[in-house]
Parts: structure tokens; C-alpha cells; sequence
């Protein structure tokens, strides 16, 4: 288990509260808190070159 938190900047306004699934492409869905207002995300992985 990882803290996704810790792999956006800190200054985004985000606040990721759950993590939901997550696909073959690794793309992670869920929901958070972004300036104070429920949304939902997807991070999406860098490709490693």
C-alpha cells in the first residue's frame, strides 16, 4: 500500500481520500478533495523512457 498523496505536488490543492481501481495501463481512479470540494481523479503513470 502506498500513499498516492505523496505522488502529486503538494501545492496542487489535492488531497486524495481513496483509490477505487486501477487498470492494465496503470491508471489509478478514485476520489478526493481538490480546494475543499469532492471530485474525482485519475493519475495517470509517467512512462518510464
Amino acid at each position: 500500500m502506498a500513499d498516492l498523496n505523496t505522488l502529486i505536488p503538494r501545492d496542487s490543492g489535492w488531497v486524495l481520500l481513496s483509490a477505487n481501481d486501477i487498470n492494465n495501463r496503470g491508471q489509478i481512479v478514485g476520489y478526493g478533495r481538490r480546494n475543499g470540494q469532492k471530485r474525482a481523479f485519475l493519475l495517470t503513470p509517467l512512462r518510464s523512457r
